[in-house]
């Protein structure tokens, strides 16, 4: 599975920004836990106080009392049941946020392979041109060393040609004064 580098940064923004936004969500939780701890605190708080005035105040009927304590009662178990709704959504949170933090710890791991697998691709192929390179100037090189010998041999067959057609001339010459010579001997010899 091939993916761009493009697409894995815009992964990598996309599972920042959740995590942004999971972050929120689990300040939010923690914010109304704690609330609810001080409602809590503040409930237990004036039960207490209940419980000190009901002794205070023996004058006041049971069934009142237990009215008012029944009450309270509801109120705090009310009060427990969204705090117990409050964890399990905090743990929700984290747990999402765990994986999310996963997810973008693989995605950057993939992101810092693909990197160094880029590189060296670059590495190779620069490597390979240069070395590309290296070989064209070679073959140029060697073509034109093997020129210049074949220009020099064309040269020096050249003045060999060039020499034997200069000594032939001269033999042609030295043969038609030998020639010339003989005509006018032979010439003389019949006049004589």
């Amino acid at each position: 599975m091939s993916v761009s580098m493009g697409q894995l940064v815009n992964d990598a923004k996309e599972l920042v920004m959740r995590l942004k936004e999971r972050e929120k969500s689990v300040d939010q939780v923690v914010i109304q836990s704690n609330a609810l701890a001080k409602k809590v605190d503040a409930i237990q708080q004036l039960e207490n106080e209940l419980i000190n005035l009901n002794e205070k105040g023996n004058h006041r009927s049971k069934v009142a009392v237990l009215s008012s304590i029944q009450k309270e009662n509801k109120v705090i178990k009310l009060l427990q049941q969204e705090n117990e709704e409050l964890k399990e959504s905090l743990k929700e949170h984290q747990s999402v946020l765990e994986f999310i933090m996963n997810k973008y710890r693989e995605q950057m791991l993939k992101l810092v392979q693909l990197k160094k697998e880029q590189e060296l691709c670059e590495n190779f192929f620069k490597s390979a041109l240069a070395q590309s390179l290296q070989d064209k100037i070679s073959q140029i090189a060697e073509m034109s060393e093997v020129m210049r010998k074949s220009i020099e041999l064309d040269e020096k067959n050249g003045n060999i040609h060039e020499e034997r057609l200069i000594a032939l001339e001269l033999e042609n010459q030295g043969l038609k004064e030998l020639l010339k010579i003989k005509s006018t001997y032979a010439i003389n010899t019949e006049n004589e």
